[in-house]
């Protein structure tokens, strides 16, 4: 009978050991491929979501967008550039707070997250997000808004000075909503 040398066993174990993480590192690179392929596939045979195109105007405040989704409303508009010693601006800005009203007209309850959906943008294609103000009394909150639901507040940001007209973005996306679009100082 021969003896096996205690050197050679561990070479044969950690050689054993070595093809078993080989192994399971291929198989779990061979199921990443197909799981990535098979997402690709699903991915581009599913049809683009449809958009639901608005009215093509530039809506003013005070006028309401009423689509099957939504209405919305902008009111008393205001530019301020007091010094705001809690959100401070810079010089070469304004503050524009107005008041908004919003209604759910979907059959189901919908988020409202007015710091991503509610946003200025210029003529340019410049995007400005909201900022907060202390002359703001009465904040528009995030929330889930319930069908036939109407959520008010006001909300602010700081634009340029030199900006003649600011466009107010409604972007709720709500099932496939196109943005609303309201020239806020007119």
């Amino acid at each position: 009978m021969k003896k096996i040398h205690p050197r050679h066993f561990r070479v044969r174990d950690h050689f054993m050991s070595w093809a078993g993480v080989l192994t399971s590192l291929i198989v779990l690179l061979i199921i990443n491929a197909a799981y990535i392929t098979n997402r690709i596939y699903h991915d581009s045979t599913q049809p683009a979501p449809r958009v639901i195109a608005n009215s093509n105007l530039v809506l003013t405040s005070l006028q309401a967008d009423e689509t099957k989704n939504y209405t919305v409303k902008v009111s008393n508009v205001t530019e301020s550039s007091a010094f705001d010693p809690a959100f401070t601006i810079d010089t070469t800005d304004t503050m524009l707070i107005m008041d908004i009203s919003i209604t759910n007209h979907t059959a189901g309850k919908q988020d409202l997250t007015p710091t991503t959906q509610l946003y200025v943008r210029d003529r340019e294609g410049d995007t400005f997000v909201m900022h907060p103000s202390i002359a703001i009394k009465n904040p528009l909150a995030a929330a889930s808004v319930l069908p036939g639901q109407t959520v008010t507040g006001q909300i602010s940001f700081a634009v340029p000075k030199r900006l003649a007209h600011p466009l107010l973005y409604v972007d709720f996306g709500w099932t496939n909503q196109a943005p609303t679009v309201i020239d806020v100082l007119r």
